[in-house]
């Protein structure tokens, strides 16, 4: 839709009420370019930050992905985003 029509604050205002019912949830802003900037690994890392941490150290970074997805799909997790193109 256009800009400026309030998408984000509304999606924001339903992030904000129904988001304390997940174990994780995080709302990303600009998506697109944080995407480009951080990729998707590390903005998982920034916002999941936490849950992640029970990744065991000692782990190559070729497992590491497939791990972080399997201990967020064990937890109820609500992920936004925001200006997604």
């Amino acid at each position: 839709g256009m800009g400026g029509i309030g998408k984000t604050t509304l999606a924001k205002a339903v992030f904000d009420d129904i988001s304390g019912g997940y174990e994780a949830s995080c709302f990303i802003k600009h998506f697109d370019e944080a995407f480009n900037e951080k990729g998707l690994h590390r903005l998982l890392e920034e916002h999941f930050g936490k849950i992640l941490k029970e990744l065991p150290r000692v782990c190559s970074s070729i497992t590491r992905p497939s791990l972080r997805g399997e201990i967020l799909s064990k937890k109820r997790t609500l992920v936004v985003l925001d200006d997604v193109w």
